[in-house]
């Protein structure tokens, strides 16, 4: 069984990336786990008068494919059927989930990516749903209609 090299985590949106896209020699440079920044998601909580407010944020996530994303599910039901709490240790959500921008903490200014705050944020329902919700689309290639322009770096 070959080792998998170990590579230093990046924010994409540090690096120029040319217009052509990723190309090495004139070929495209295929990455097998790439960590897809800048995804999409939305979340809609609930607002007065029975209303629901969206509130539109963005993911970086590492990249599955469509087995791997029926294989989450399944890792995600029988971590909970077998008394695991959604957002603590052994979650299978945690380990795919690797940052994200245009979440704020209430009185605080956007929220830094930690540990702690993924698990506060996974243990959440609605915030878990818009997780899986974004995965889906991207693994079956669901484009965002009027995609907002990604955020600039370290917005």
């Amino acid at each position: 069984m070959a080792t998998r090299k170990k590579t230093a985590d990046i924010d994409a949106a540090e690096i120029e990336v040319p217009d052509e896209g990723f190309e090495e020699n004139g070929l495209f440079v295929f990455d097998a786990r790439p960590v897809i920044r800048n995804w999409p998601a939305k979340i809609k909580m609930p607002a007065n008068g029975g209303e629901f407010v969206t509130h539109r944020f963005r993911l970086d996530l590492d990249y599955i494919d469509y087995q791997e994303l029926a294989q989450l599910h399944s890792d995600i039901a029988a971590f909970v059927s077998g008394g695991g709490k959604l957002g603590c240790d052994g979650d299978p959500l945690l380990s795919k989930l690797r940052g994200w921008s245009k979440i704020a903490q209430q009185g605080k200014g956007q929220l830094a990516y930690g540990e702690a705050a993924k698990m506060q944020l996974l243990a959440n329902p609605r915030f878990r749903s818009a997780v899986l919700e974004a995965y889906a689309q991207m693994v079956l290639g669901i484009e965002e209609k009027n995609s907002e322009t990604p955020p600039a770096a370290g917005q």
